[in-house]
């Protein structure tokens, strides 16, 4: 689902604490990822369509020395790429 930009990092806030890992079983872009490591949070994204899977890699190499660890793991499941990015 489409949120604005603000709300995730907010309910990220309200529903979590510092140092806890936020899983998004459908990781998009990694706007949720990104704002879960804004928030001092540990991310786990998992996302089956490459073209997204390609976006969230790309977001997270602009962020440079903002992220201190990314691990993606690409495997081929039934044909189609399965990523699991863990912040």
């Amino acid at each position: 689902a489409a949120y604005s930009l603000e709300i995730r990092p907010r309910l990220i806030r309200m529903f979590s604490f510092a140092g806890d890992t936020i899983l998004d079983p459908f990781g998009g872009t990694g706007t949720t990822a990104i704002a879960a490591l804004e928030t001092g949070r540990n991310s786990v994204s998992i996302e089956i369509e490459p073209k997204y899977v390609d976006q969230i890699e790309a977001r997270f190499a602009k962020l440079g020395s903002v992220v201190a660890q990314v691990d993606v793991s690409r495997r081929v499941d039934d044909g189609r790429d399965v990523v699991a990015a863990v912040c």
